[in-house]
């Protein structure tokens, strides 16, 4: 399980999580592991992607029915890649047509949430199942803004 994770400098965590009480836990020791081995990660992205990323998991597993999911974290030169795949049902969802509910609702939050705290959530079904990629908003690679381009 991800109790068994290990740091590995510049390498992907990648780890399958079974649906169980403490799926979502498993979900922040993989991004704690990625992150361990990911120093220059900002703070704020690192935020930013715990909670999108438990946000999507939690719908997975809620929404979706899966008995589990494969969760699979990168880092590319200036962003933060996470993908999650699992067999559960097809989402029934149009990420163009998200909007966070109003105050009174009691559910609705998690991809309005996970939207925001993201440059690019997207998400499509194959034979392998449903794919979730999430992707952070672009930090300095090397301790200098991204070139705009």
């Amino acid at each position: 399980g991800a109790y068994s994770l290990r740091p590995e400098k510049g390498l992907p965590v990648k780890l399958n999580i079974a649906a169980g009480p403490r799926s979502l836990d498993d979900v922040q020791i993989a991004l704690d592991t990625f992150w361990a081995g990911h120093e220059r990660v900002p703070a704020n992205v690192r935020i930013e992607v715990s909670i999108a990323a438990g946000e999507i998991a939690a719908n997975i597993l809620e929404h979706g029915h899966a008995s589990g999911l494969q969760m699979e974290i990168e880092l590319h030169s200036h962003e933060v890649l996470v993908e999650f795949t699992d067999c559960g049902n097809p989402a029934e969802v149009d990420l163009f047509a998200v909007q966070m509910p109003d105050e009174a609702a009691e559910s609705g939050r998690g991809l309005p949430l996970a939207q925001a705290a993201l440059r690019l959530l997207a998400y499509f079904r194959d034979e392998l199942g449903n794919h979730w990629r999430l992707v952070s908003k672009a930090f300095p690679s090397s301790g200098r803004p991204p070139a705009d381009g």
